[in-house]
């Protein structure tokens, strides 16, 4: 069965970093991932980063916000961008809880959000940063 992964903003700044190729690092094919959705605070949270354009994680977070528009532009397909309603305080929280109602897949590269996501039964695929690969 085909699934959804939701992606958090960990796995687009280390795929800005390393100059991985997202399409390898999110659809691996070991995993039956058939889409992927970029949540609108994953990207609001970019812009945010983005704002430090004096840091270099100021200056990954606006290549990746880039990067999301190309794919999104690119690949319509296997990538599609969402809104999640309410307030968004906590981030982690939302997308745990967006992954959670939708039965999404979440992939992060945040170790305490896997370990909170998993507690709450949403699946986890995690990025491996010295494989650069999600597992």
């Amino acid at each position: 069965m085909c699934k959804t992964v939701l992606i958090d903003t960990s796995v687009l700044m280390y795929i800005v970093e390393k100059r991985l190729n997202p399409i390898e690092v999110l659809f691996p094919a070991e995993k039956p991932i058939c889409h992927v959705v970029i949540p609108d605070v994953v990207h609001n949270e970019l812009q945010k980063l983005s704002a430090d354009k004096a840091s270099k994680k100021g200056v990954i977070a606006a290549s990746a916000i880039i990067l999301v528009e190309q794919i999104l532009k690119t690949n319509p397909n296997l990538f599609s961008y969402i809104k999640i309603a309410g307030t968004h305080e906590d981030i982690d929280s939302v997308l745990i809880g967006e992954a959670r109602l939708r039965g999404y897949i979440l992939a992060t590269a945040d170790r305490e959000m896997k370990k909170r996501a998993e507690k709450m039964g949403v699946e986890v695929l995690f990025l491996r940063r010295a494989k650069g690969r999600l597992i």
